[in-house]
């Protein structure tokens, strides 16, 4: 998806994992910098919002993998279960 391409459901893959993939090997390929440092936001199902800034290790089909301090913490399609919202922006 290019800076010209116009942001929508139609636009954009309904995977999350497929999508961010399409946009982080655009971004390589664009010659910039290794997008690794990532903030991470989540929310509770009563709308306790959370941001931190983690490490992106990486990511896969089975979610992404980051390093937070001094732990490495899995998010999962199974981790909605205990958080309503998950946002990543790299």
């Amino acid at each position: 998806m290019s800076l010209n391409t116009i942001l929508s459901e139609d636009s954009v893959n309904q995977n999350p994992i497929i999508q961010f993939d399409n946009w982080y090997k655009e971004h390589l390929a664009s010659g910039a910098a290794i997008p690794n440092s990532v903030s991470l936001g989540t929310s509770t199902p009563d709308g306790k919002v959370s941001l931190r800034t983690v490490l992106l290790k990486e990511y896969g089909e089975n979610g992404f993998v980051f390093l937070q301090i001094t732990r490495v913490k899995r998010i999962s399609a199974g981790s909605q279960s205990k958080c309503c919202t998950i946002v990543l922006l790299a």
